[in-house]
């Protein structure tokens, strides 16, 4: 054994004892200066945070950032200052990543606004335009010269003959007079001419008969205008009662199109104003029509009205009971700033838009919309300007980054009471104090409501009617209760006045009418409980919410409930809308903080089934390679690939992917970007994890099919969902047959026909269907 051997077993146990004794004396000292030392550490770094204002960031991973400088634990690369601005207002993107999302833009510009009404109408026989055939004489008839309703007849054409006693007394009376002694007296041959007159024979027989004709009990009835029989109550033999209609003309060179207009709407429809008309049997023709009467009475039900239009059909192609779609324009007679509608994104409150700096710079811009014209363009009353450059497409992208990079800023400064998003008021505390008896009032009430909005979900109109009474009733109640505890209660709130308008209105004898009535109601009581608050509920926070797709329905469909599960009263859960919610807020309690809720959950997202693709295979990296050519096999397989998906089948799907890549490995057909999306598939441990690669696989068939690289005699078609998170562009994908199977959300859930723009495969590239 050598010395320095020696000298290591010989010190070994005195550094353990050394070791030992160092520690001791380290936590001692830890116990007793630590407080001290906790509280220098926690004053230096607040100084730093708020005195610099200085934040680091990594910049190979920028989402690493912390209030003081170190290394990133990533990649070991120091972390550099940044300025909490950089990340508020005015974001930059890489222009090839723009290029990739597909950011599309427009340009603001100057002009009229045409708006454009439209509703359906059916063709009516014009009132003005229908005669009766009524003889003023009795008798039977001997031949009837029409074979059946709806013969064309013209004017002064034999519809019948009749047999009159009555007829032949009046006729030799006259003929007495003319050959006696009234030959010489004017007046009493006036007389009994006039006689014939007040019996409604025709002047042509009157004046054969002032000519010496011999009077006859035979006479026959004429069509009195062109038209067609439109009733036809006489036959052969029968006895035909004096007065009676025997038979009706309707002509039809002019015709009446009602159709309904909503009260919201009566500004716009204007007597003797312009309309168009569109009929299924003229597809793509347009017939012009004028706005005749707008009739004075309201349908406290539906609260609308009808409009009656009259339509020239002298070449006959309209017939009554056809439906047709009425449009009305209306031009404002000022110039507004426009864009397209795509270009304004909402967020509740607000009305958002991109304008692009260049170089991959875009600038969010609160805007103030007003009406949208017949060609889908927004009249902005302030926030851009005219010839500005807009983001019509790709622009939710950008709206996420603007607001991620929004709350990082408000970390930074230490806002943290801040919100991106004010259109959320609910998350405020209630301003109003309710006294016990009104408090009670209201719980009442909103039960009520509830049970109507359950109804209402549940397409239960046995329940829905009388839960109705009850909740006009219990919110009269509230109201009134509230009233005589605070007299100026109606001046302190918003929407009181309205709600008890809506409130009365509250009925309906069917679910479309119930619907409309409740949604009038929800858009007031939002505004009440946002100002007084909502009783706590055993059942969960109350949430507001938006579909945003409920047409027909005031601000396209509002409603309160219990939970953040949507259950949407306005399509009922037999729909694949019934989770509908594009907005949602939190209300807040009687007294106190509401839970916001706000975020925009689009749709009612089941975000526990599709989690985030971080527990699964990483996202692809973006390709810039399109698809050049695929062949057949290779087309079926992604096909089936996105069948499966639909139908939550994850190993099925891996199956595909695992099947379709020798297919697409090796071959030189301009397939090969997809083959590290398939391998990601095959190698995806959740369904979240293989359908944002097959986002990216849909994108490129899209590309292909624009391009007409995919054969056009498959059916194929392909959809936009718009509104799947975590998938590049809010999930594109291609698909046989017209009806959509969204791979994104899968078929139990309520989003599973999701599509908001949806194209033909042609030849030529695509084809957009009109949904």
């Amino acid at each position: 054994m050598t010395t320095t051997d020696a000298n290591t077993k010989r010190g070994g146990p005195l550094r353990l004892v050394a070791i030992l004794i160092l520690a001791i004396g380290m936590l001692v000292l830890g116990l007793a200066g630590g407080p001290k030392v906790r509280a220098w550490l926690a004053s230096s770094e607040a100084a730093s945070t708020t005195d610099s204002g200085t934040w680091y960031i990594s910049q190979m991973h920028p989402w690493i950032i912390q209030p003081e400088p170190g290394q990133c634990p990533i990649c070991g690369m120091d972390l550099t200052p940044v300025d909490p601005a950089r990340f508020a207002g005015e974001i930059t993107i890489d222009p090839v990543i723009v290029q990739n999302i597909g950011v599309r833009i427009a340009m603001a510009d100057r002009g009229p606004i045409v708006e454009a009404l439209r509703s359906a109408g059916t063709v009516t026989v014009a009132e003005d335009r229908l005669f009766d055939v009524v003889p003023r004489f009795g008798g039977w008839v001997e031949d009837v010269f029409v074979d059946a309703r709806f013969d064309r007849v013209e004017a002064g054409d034999p519809l019948f003959r009749v047999t009159s006693p009555e007829v032949l007394i009046a006729a030799r009376d006259f003929a007495l007079v003319r050959d006696g002694a009234g030959a010489d007296d004017p007046a009493l041959l006036a007389a009994a001419r006039a006689r014939l007159e007040l019996l409604g024979i025709p002047a042509r027989e009157v004046e054969r008969l002032a000519a010496g004709g011999e009077p006859s009990d035979s006479l026959a009835v004429r069509a009195p205008a062109n038209g067609v029989v439109w009733r036809r109550e006489v036959r052969a033999g029968t006895t035909l009662a004096p007065r009676a209609i025997a038979m009706q003309i309707a002509d039809l060179s002019t015709v009446w199109i009602e159709t309904q207009v909503h009260e919201r709407d009566l500004g716009r429809v204007v007597e003797g104003g312009a309309a168009e008309i569109e009929i299924d049997a003229l597809p793509g023709v347009t017939l012009a029509a004028t706005i005749d009467r707008v009739l004075p009475e309201i349908d406290a039900r539906t609260r609308s009205t009808r409009a009656r239009l009259v339509v020239d059909n002298r070449d006959g192609v309209l017939r009554p009971g056809m439906f047709a779609t009425v449009t009305i324009p209306r031009a404002s007679d000022e110039t507004f700033v426009r864009v397209p509608r795509e270009a304004v994104i909402g967020t509740g409150a607000r009305k958002v838009l991109f304008v692009s700096l260049g170089r991959g710079r875009f600038e969010p811009r609160d805007v103030t919309p007003g009406s949208i014209d017949r060609e889908g363009r927004l009249a902005i009353l302030a926030g851009v300007e005219e010839g500005e450059p807009v983001v019509v497409s790709g622009q939710f992208l950008l709206d996420s980054e603007s607001r991620m990079r929004e709350a990082l800023a408000k970390v930074m400064r230490g806002d943290l009471a801040g919100d991106v998003a004010p259109a959320a008021p609910a998350s405020a505390r209630a301003v109003v104090t309710l006294d016990d008896a009104t408090r009670n009032a209201l719980a009442t009430a909103l039960d009520d409501y509830l049970a109507l909005q359950d109804d209402l979900y549940r397409n239960d109109l046995e329940a829905a009617r009388p839960a109705a009474d009850r909740g006009r009733a219990s919110l009269d109640a509230f109201l009134s209760t509230a009233n005589a505890a605070d007299e100026h209660f109606a001046h302190r709130v918003a929407g009181v006045a309205e709600l008890r308008t809506t409130a009365a209105a509250l009925d309906g004898d069917t679910l479309d009418a119930l619907r409309v009535a409740f949604g009038e109601v929800s858009v007031a009581l939002r505004e009440v409980l946002l100002a007084v608050g909502a009783p706590e509920n055993a059942g969960g926070p109350w949430v507001g919410m938006r579909c945003g797709m409920a047409e027909g329905i005031r601000d396209d469909g509002v409603w309160l409930q219990v939970g953040t599960d949507a259950r949407n009263p306005y399509f009922g859960d037999a729909s694949g809308m019934r989770s509908c919610a594009v907005d949602t807020w939190g209300v807040p309690p009687i007294g106190g903080a509401g839970e916001d809720h706000s975020g925009h959950d689009h749709a009612g997202h089941d975000h526990a089934d599709h989690a985030s693709h971080e527990s699964g295979s990483a996202e692809p990296p973006p390709t810039d390679a399109p698809l050049e050519s695929i062949d057949a096999t290779t087309l079926a397989a992604l096909i089936d690939l996105g069948d499966e998906l639909h139908r939550d089948d994850l190993a099925a799907a891996r199956r595909s992917a695992v099947a379709a890549l020798p297919h697409v490995e090796g071959h030189d057909h301009g397939a090969a970007s997809l083959v590290p999306l398939l391998r990601s598939i095959a190698d995806a441990t959740e369904l979240q994890a293989a359908r944002v690669p097959f986002g990216r696989i849909g994108l490129l068939l899209r590309d292909a099919a624009r391009a007409g690289k995919l054969p056009s005699d498959a059916d194929l078609s392909i959809h936009h969902c718009g509104m799947a998170p975590g998938i590049i562009e809010d999930g594109v994908w291609l698909q046989r047959g017209p009806i959509p199977k969204n791979p994104y959300f899968g078929h139990e859930h309520g989003m599973a026909e999701c599509a908001i723009d949806s194209w033909r495969v042609t030849d030529a590239g695509l084809v957009e269907v009109d949904e």
